[in-house]
């Protein structure tokens, strides 16, 4: 049986968890994140998630639903 995080490479992972961090910070003014947060400290964050998370991101994607 083939699970969706054999079938997603790790750097289609990175693209989503990216496109995730730009969407946040470019889309939630309306939240105040832009003054509770910089971009660098989102950068930091994003890597973190990169970094120590992926391992979990894999786990979720092969949760069956």
């Amino acid at each position: 049986m083939k699970y969706p995080s054999d079938t997603i490479s790790d750097e289609k992972i990175m693209n989503i968890i990216d496109t995730v961090t730009e969407y946040m910070y470019c889309n939630y003014g309306d939240c105040c994140m832009k003054d509770k947060i910089t971009w660098a400290e989102l950068q930091k964050v994003r890597n973190e998630i990169k970094e120590n998370a992926m391992e979990m991101i894999k786990a979720n994607l092969d949760i069956k639903r």
